[in-house]
């Protein structure tokens, strides 16, 4: 199923409509229609709102499966996450990047030292 039919499906089965999501994503509904006729996904950058109308995951939208998390504390950490609004969202992901970065870096000087 493509991402279009899955978004389409999960209207259907959750009672919404096009014109609510269309108004939603600031386009005409006809935007949405011609999606669905010529069988085209949406842009990428509707999928995030999309997900949060349709109260499902980027993965799932896109995959048609759901991540499973086990672990409690990345549930905890990941809903409170998702409770920030998408500037803090991108702060967060950019100091994560940058924490990264430092740990790759940290690690090099340590083999360095070590030859």
């Amino acid at each position: 199923m493509e991402v279009i039919e899955r978004m389409h499906y999960i209207m259907q089965e959750k009672g919404l409509k096009a014109s609510q999501l269309a108004s939603i994503l600031q386009i005409d509904r006809s935007v949405i229609s011609n999606w669905k006729n010529r069988k085209t996904d949406p842009p990428l950058k509707y999928l995030v709102l999309i997900c949060k109308f349709l109260d499902v995951s980027l993965e799932y939208l896109l995959t048609g499966e759901e991540v499973k998390i086990h672990n409690t504390e990345e549930v905890e950490l990941l809903s409170n996450y998702n409770s920030l609004s998408n500037y803090n969202q991108a702060k967060i992901s950019g100091m994560i990047e940058l924490k990264l970065h430092e740990q790759e870096e940290q690690k090099k000087q340590e083999d360095r030292h070590r030859r």
